[in-house]
């Protein structure tokens, strides 16, 4: 019975001679935790060679030594031991093995054998570190449950002190990989190593191909293990002076689906690695990438959600605009169109003449701004025309100067002959807005001067190639300011979409990837200089058109365009309606002039022939232009017709050629556009 015991025991046995420490009985279970023949275990073989053919291991590595096996304890100093160590297996993973040892005596007190019962605990350690991460995990969404501000870098540095803790190790950092798998960059380094490294400006980004051991767990896609870092390996490059020192190193990649988005590297344990604690790091950085995950995702659900938001409020601003800009025109539409007959009637030189131009360029003005914000708050296709920057930039000023406190100094030297580019003109204002409310956020807190400054240069590629443009002429803007300055480890991202130093309330991280996105589409190019403490400079150069003819002057001496058609005329409101009769009575038309679409309508219906062009408003009461127009049509399709707006979504050129209207004018109409426009349409007929 004693000896079926023995051998049918799951733990295993072995029973060692005193004092050499023959073996004169191993059982089943200890050869197969031992891996190998009965043969040649028990073959009367003294303790050294037992030692050594058992490969035992400490955790960290090093060979036991015959007196420190518990077996031999047991034999030479009568101890009763219990001791965990490895196991080192040449057909599989390293065991971790139990094991308890006692001395057995005659009746004298002599040692006269030793015994040993040993388990191999291995599959309980890894249970015992998969509840550990398990448990960790649970800890990590509780805690980040409650860590509702939590940033991505918040997550990273408590998954990181969690790397620590279940690795043992004193040291760690956590890196991502870009899309294409080609570089690192280091988010999260432990505190532990920053404290002991000595390099002042640390490498954050890294070439896969030139990573050393660093990148290994992404070129072969599997975990790395060193256990002894001086030891050759073919990837290492070592690291520079200065560097945290490595002993032992483990690093494993995160996965998301077949694309490795992360490196988790720890290090310096103070015993080896085992195969086994690379499967436990990447599970614990499995539930780190799935809370990043769900981070990004509130992160782009709030950001569509404010976007979304956006949209809506500049579809109501838009609208809203909209039916201002209707009123607001057909306020300016008497004020420019009269002011201009009075230009034609007061002689030049004379007090009443130089009153309706002071008039007539508030007017156009006020026409212009209406344009700019219509322009914006419906968020339009931008369509470049020539631009002159420095008006722009006076317009600018104004705004900034009205809303940017008067202990900040606003300095301007804009070059008033600097040629015109090609450009929207609501992108130059944005661009000239954000760069000035860039700086004075920079002086804001102690006070300080903002210098905008506008000149035509002479760029040589040759002289400056950081400066991505061809050889040629430029306009050349440039915003200073005498603030913080800008630190140089954030130089490079300032440009970034959604990247910002200021407050969440004071800035989105728009401003300047908005800025470089619209410099580099009118193929300009934009730089960069500061220093700490002294502030910073934006230059935007922006290619000149070439040098127009100044033939301005010969055109508006031109006479305006006249003729002697009938037109018929529809407005819904009076004032207008008696403005446009004078100017085209003026320039020799016929006019029938209504206030109703349904009576201009029965007028033509009456006799059609009568009328060589119709002009009328777009937005009326009962018939809109555009339903007036397709009635008009209907009954006398090669009938021309002009449509006057202020604003209206619903109507534009395409649309316009599509219904068969002729020609647009927008409100508030001059003499001279309305002259040009309609002998235009007329002319057209007989080509």
């Amino acid at each position: 019975m004693f000896q079926a015991a023995l051998d049918h025991s799951q733990a295993g046995i072995a029973i060692a001679k005193a004092p050499g420490g023959e073996l004169l009985y191993v059982n089943e279970s200890a050869l197969n935790i031992r891996g190998a023949d009965k043969e040649k275990i028990v073959n009367g073989i003294g303790i050294d060679q037992y030692v050594s053919s058992w490969q035992i291991l400490h955790f960290d590595g090093t060979p036991y030594k015959s007196e420190e096996v518990p077996l031999t304890r047991a034999i030479l100093f009568g101890e009763f031991c219990t001791e965990e160590f490895l196991v080192k297996r040449p057909d599989q993973e390293n065991r971790i093995v139990w094991a308890n040892a006692a001395p057995i005596k005659n009746d004298r007190g002599e040692i006269i054998y030793g015994i040993v019962v040993f388990l191999d605990i291995t599959d309980r350690k890894k249970a015992e570190q998969e509840n550990t991460v398990s448990r960790m995990r649970l800890d990590i969404s509780h805690r980040i449950a409650t860590m509702p501000d939590a940033t991505e870098k918040d997550i990273s540095d408590f998954i990181l002190e969690k790397m620590l803790d279940l690795s043992g190790s004193d040291i760690g950092f956590i890196g991502y990989v870009s899309p294409d798998e080609k570089k690192m960059i280091i988010h999260n380094w432990s505190n532990s190593a920053m404290a002991e490294c000595a390099i002042h400006e640390k490498p954050i980004t890294f070439p896969i191909d030139q990573a050393g051991i660093w990148g290994e767990p992404i070129r072969n896609r599997e975990p790395v293990i060193i256990n002894d870092y001086n030891e050759y390996h073919p990837s290492k490059n070592g690291y520079p002076e200065g560097h945290v020192h490595i002993s032992r190193f483990m690093a494993v990649p995160v996965f998301d689906g077949e694309r490795i988005v992360a490196v988790s590297a720890v290090g310096n344990k103070p015993i080896a690695y085992q195969e086994h604690d690379p499967r436990q790091l990447m599970i614990l950085m499995e539930s780190w990438w799935k809370q990043i995950q769900k981070l990004r995702w509130k992160k782009d659900k709030e950001t569509l959600q404010a976007k979304m938001s956006q949209a809506q409020k500049m579809e109501s601003i838009g609208s809203l605009a909209g039916g201002i800009a209707h009123d607001f025109n057909n306020i300016l539409f008497p004020i420019v169109g009269l002011s201009e007959m009075m230009l034609a009637d007061f002689p030049p030189g004379s007090p009443e003449h130089y009153d309706a131009q002071q008039i007539f360029k508030a007017g156009t003005r006020g026409r212009e701004l209406v344009q700019q914000i219509l322009s914006f708050s419906r968020q339009s296709e931008h369509q470049p025309i020539p631009v002159h920057i420095q008006k722009i930039l006076k317009e600018v000023l104004k705004l900034c100067r009205a809303t940017i406190p008067a202990d900040i100094t606003i300095q301007q030297d804009l070059q008033t002959d600097c040629n015109s580019v090609m450009a929207d003109p609501t992108q130059i204002h944005q661009i000239a807005m954000n760069l000035i409310t860039n700086a004075y956020h920079a002086v804001e807190p102690a006070g300080g001067t903002i210098t905008v400054k506008l000149q035509e240069v002479d760029f040589n590629h040759e002289d400056d190639p950081a400066v991505h443009l061809a050889s040629g002429r430029y306009a050349v803007l440039s915003v200073s300011d005498t603030g913080t300055g800008i630190d140089p480890v954030v130089m490079n991202k300032i440009f970034d979409p959604y990247f910002t130093t200021k407050e969440k309330e004071r800035g989105t991280g728009l401003g300047l990837a908005t800025v470089f996105s619209i410099v580099k589409t009118h193929g300009g190019d934009i730089r960069v200089h500061s220093d700490i403490g002294k502030g910073a400079t934006f230059r935007v150069y922006l290619p000149l058109l070439e040098k127009v003819q100044e033939s301005q002057t010969e055109k508006e001496m031109t006479p305006l365009p006249t003729g002697t058609e009938h037109i018929l005329l529809v407005d819904d409101e009076t004032s207008i309606v008696h403005l446009e009769t004078q100017m085209l009575e003026r320039l020799g038309y016929q006019t029938s002039s209504f206030t109703g679409s349904r009576d201009a309508l029965a007028a033509f219906k009456t006799e059609p022939s009568r009328f060589d062009l119709v002009i009328t408003d777009m937005n009326m009461p009962n018939m809109n232009g555009m339903q007036v127009a397709a009635e008009l049509i209907a009954i006398r399709p090669d009938i021309p017709i002009i449509v006057c707006t202020g604003f209206s979504e619903r109507i534009n050129s395409k649309k316009a050629d599509a219904l068969g209207i002729r020609g647009l004018l927008m409100k508030p109409v001059g003499m001279k556009d309305l002259a040009l426009k309609v002998r235009e349409v007329l002319d057209s007929l007989s080509k």
